[in-house]
C-alpha cells in the first residue's frame, strides 16, 4: 500500500499570491473545511511579514471554494508538472 502525497497551493479567493504550499494525502473537496496548525521552532529567523502571514493562517478554519488542476510545461522535452491550487475562504469565527 503506497500513499502518494499531493502538494497543493492554498490561495484566498481573489488573491494575487498563494498563502502557502501544503501536503495532502487526500485532496479536500469543494465545501470541506480544512484547518492548519503549526509551530515554528525558528520564528526568529523568519521575515516579520512572512511570520505575520503564517500566524494569520495558523489555527483557523478555511472552506474550500474550488480545486483547480493544471499542467505547467517545464521544457520542450518534458511533459510538465501537475499543479493543484485550492481556492479557500476563511471561516468567520
Amino acid at each position: 500500500w503506497i500513499v502518494m502525497t499531493t502538494y497543493a497551493y492554498l490561495a484566498e479567493e481573489g488573491a494575487e499570491y498563494s498563502l502557502l504550499m501544503v501536503p495532502f494525502d487526500v485532496l479536500p473537496r469543494v465545501g470541506e473545511v480544512i484547518n492548519f496548525e503549526f509551530a515554528a521552532h525558528d520564528e526568529g529567523e523568519w521575515n516579520p511579514e512572512s511570520w505575520d502571514d503564517a500566524k494569520r493562517i495558523n489555527g483557523h478554519e478555511w472552506i474550500v471554494l474550488s480545486v483547480n488542476h493544471r499542467v505547467r510545461r517545464n521544457s520542450i522535452n518534458t511533459w510538465g508538472t501537475h499543479i493543484v491550487q485550492l481556492i479557500v475562504k476563511r471561516v468567520q469565527e
